[in-house]
C-alpha cells in the first residue's frame, strides 16, 4: 500500500513541476516582442498587412489577397480573426504561448496513455523540446502543426471504433491545412501504427480506408498552387543529419550546456537499458528515426525538414517511455531533469532578450522613415546572402523592420510567389529587384552589385508612383562605411547606415 502512495505521490510532483515548467516556457515565449526567432518577423509582417492595413491605398498598390487552397495557413487563419480583435503582435504572442502549452500538454497526454501507474520525470524534459530549433527557426504553421500532433496521434493510438475513423478524417484535416509536410508525418506514423504497432491485425477494407484517406489529401495538395510552386530537392548529407540531430535544442550555432547534459542523461539511460517502451511505441519510434535518416533536407523554397524531426522524435521518445530506477536515482534524474529545462530556459531566454534589445534599436532607427515608404534591407557582410537575409550576430535575423503603426513595404517580404495568403504583386516584384542577389566575396563586389541596382531601380518604380526608396544597410564589419553613396544619408553609426534614394533624381 505504501508502495502504491509513493508511486501517486511522485507522479503528483512530476505533474506539478511540469505545469510549473510549461508555465516558464509560455511566458518566456510571449514576453517579447521579438524574440529572435527567424521567420517570425516575417509572419508577423504579413499579419499587420492581413489584419489591418489592407484597406489602406499604399498596401493595396504593393499587395494582393491569395486565398485559395493552401495547406500550410494554421496560424493565419488564427490570426485573421484574432488579430482584428486585438494587436496582431500581441495575437501572435498569444498564439505562441498557446502553441508551446498545447504541444507540452498533448505529450502528456499521450504519456498518460501509455504509462497508467505513474508519470515518469522525464517529461520534465517535453517544454524544452517544445522550444526547441525547430521552434525558433520561425516555422510557426509547423510549430502549431507540431503542437497538435501528440493530440492527433493519441486518438489513432487506440482501438478502432467509427470515432477513430471521425478523429483520423478531422485530424488529417486539421494538420493539412497547418503545414503539409506534419501531416505527411502523422499520416506516416499513423500507417506504420496501423500496420505494424496497434497489436490488432488490420482488416483488409480498413487498410483500403486508410490508404483512401491519405490518398485524398494528398490530392487536395496536388490540387493546391503549392505543389506548382518551382521547387527543388535538396538531399542531405551524413553530416547534416548529424549537425540537425545535436543542434536540435540549440539556439542559434552556439552548442549550450543544456543540450549536453540532455543528450548524456538520455544516452546513459538507454545504454544502461533503463528505458523502458512497449513494443507498440517501439515501432513508432524506430519510425521516425527512420524517417529522419532518408529524409532529404528539404526543398529550394521550403526550408530545412531535417530541423524538424529530431524534435519530433525526443517528444515521442520522452513521453511514450518511462524509467526503471531505485528510489534514490529516480530522486536524482527528477532533479537532473528539471535542471536541464531550467538551463535550456536561461539560455533561450538570454538570447530572446539580446534579439529583443537589437532590434527595438533597429525599429528607432527606422521610425524616421516615413509610413507608405518601400524599404529593402541590405547586409554587406561578406560571408553571407545580401538578399532577403539580414542576420544579427549568431542570434537573429531581421526581415520586417518596420514599424507598425507606420506601414511600410519591406522588400523581400513575401517571397514565396504562391504559398501564402498575401502576396506582394507580380509587376511589383518584377519592378523591383533586390540588390546584391548573390553572394560576394569583397567590398568591391558589393559596391558594383549597389552601383547597377542604384541605376536600374529608378526607371522601374518610378512609373508604379514611388519616388523615393529607403535601404537600410546592415554591416556587422564596419564596411558599409567604406561604400560610395550618392544618395542622402539619413543616419549612420558603425552597425547600421539609413539612406535614402531620391528617384526622381535618377
Amino acid at each position: 500500500m505504501r508502495s502504491e502512495n509513493d508511486l501517486a505521490r511522485n507522479s503528483r510532483l512530476v505533474e506539478i513541476l511540469f505545469f510549473v515548467l510549461t508555465l516558464i516556457a509560455v511566458c518566456l515565449v510571449s514576453s517579447f516582442s521579438n524574440p529572435g526567432f527567424l521567420d517570425l518577423p516575417n509572419h508577423l509582417a504579413r499579419f499587420y498587412v492581413m489584419t489591418r492595413d489592407f484597406q489602406s491605398p499604399f498596401f493595396n498598390a504593393v499587395y494582393e489577397t491569395n486565398f485559395r487552397l493552401l495547406p500550410n495557413v494554421g496560424v493565419d487563419i488564427l490570426m485573421f480573426g484574432l488579430g482584428r480583435l486585438i494587436d496582431p503582435g500581441i495575437a501572435l504572442r498569444m498564439i505562441l504561448g498557446a502553441i508551446i502549452a498545447l504541444q507540452c500538454f498533448g505529450f502528456l497526454r499521450l504519456h498518460r496513455s501509455f504509462q497508467k501507474e505513474a508519470a515518469s520525470p522525464l517529461i520534465l524534459l517535453l517544454p524544452m523540446t517544445a522550444i526547441s530549433y525547430s521552434f525558433v527557426l520561425g516555422f510557426l504553421n509547423f510549430s502549431l502543426a507540431f503542437a497538435l500532433l501528440p493530440w492527433a496521434l493519441s486518438s489513432i493510438m487506440r482501438a478502432r471504433t467509427q470515432a477513430w475513423w471521425i478523429s483520423l478524417i478531422a485530424w488529417s484535416t486539421a494538420l493539412f491545412f497547418c503545414h503539409f509536410f506534419a501531416w505527411l508525418i502523422f499520416a506516416y506514423l499513423t500507417l506504420i501504427w496501423f500496420l505494424f504497432g496497434s497489436g490488432t491485425k488490420p482488416q483488409v477494407k480498413e487498410v483500403i480506408g486508410v490508404v483512401t484517406v491519405l490518398v485524398v489529401y494528398v490530392a487536395l495538395y496536388k490540387l493546391s498552387p503549392s505543389s506548382s510552386e518551382e521547387s527543388r530537392i535538396i538531399w542531405s548529407s551524413a553530416a547534416d543529419k548529424f549537425k540537425f540531430f545535436f543542434a536540435t535544442f540549440v539556439f542559434g550555432p552556439f552548442w549550450k550546456p543544456a543540450s549536453a547534459m540532455f543528450f548524456i542523461l538520455i544516452g546513459a539511460l538507454a545504454v544502461l537499458r533503463k528505458i523502458d517502451v512497449n513494443r507498440g511505441a517501439v515501432t513508432v519510434l524506430i519510425a521516425t528515426g527512420v524517417l529522419f535518416a532518408i529524409c532529404p533536407m528539404g526543398l529550394s523554397i521550403g526550408g530545412n525538414f531535417d530541423a524538424r524531426i529530431p524534435a519530433i522524435f525526443f517528444a515521442l521518445l520522452i513521453s511514450l517511455s518511462s524509467i526503471r530506477l531505485t528510489a534514490q536515482l529516480w530522486k536524482a534524474t527528477l532533479v537532473v531533469c528539471l535542471l536541464i529545462t531550467l538551463m535550456h530556459f536561461v539560455a533561450c531566454g538570454a538570447a530572446m532578450n539580446r534579439s529583443n534589445v537589437e532590434a527595438a534599436r533597429a525599429r528607432s532607427i527606422l521610425r524616421i522613415i516615413p509610413q507608405n515608404s518601400v524599404v529593402t534591407v541590405l547586409s554587406v557582410k561578406f560571408d553571407q546572402s545580401t538578399h532577403r537575409d539580414t542576420w544579427y550576430p549568431n542570434y537573429n535575423m531581421l526581415q520586417f523592420v518596420g514599424v507598425p503603426e507606420k506601414p511600410m513595404h519591406v522588400q523581400g517580404l513575401f517571397s514565396y510567389p504562391t504559398q501564402q495568403p498575401v502576396l506582394v504583386k507580380k509587376n511589383l516584384q518584377q519592378a523591383l529587384p533586390i540588390p546584391m542577389r548573390e553572394k560576394s566575396v569583397n567590398s568591391e563586389a558589393r559596391q558594383a552589385d549597389y552601383k547597377i541596382w542604384r541605376e536600374n531601380i529608378a526607371q522601374r518604380l518610378v512609373p508604379f508612383g514611388f519616388n523615393k526608396v529607403y535601404v537600410f544597410m546592415v554591416d556587422h564589419r564596419s564596411t558599409s562605411a567604406k561604400f560610395e553613396i550618392n544618395d542622402e544619408i539619413l543616419f549612420e553609426d558603425a552597425t547600421y547606415k539609413l539612406i535614402v534614394c531620391d528617384l526622381s533624381k535618377g
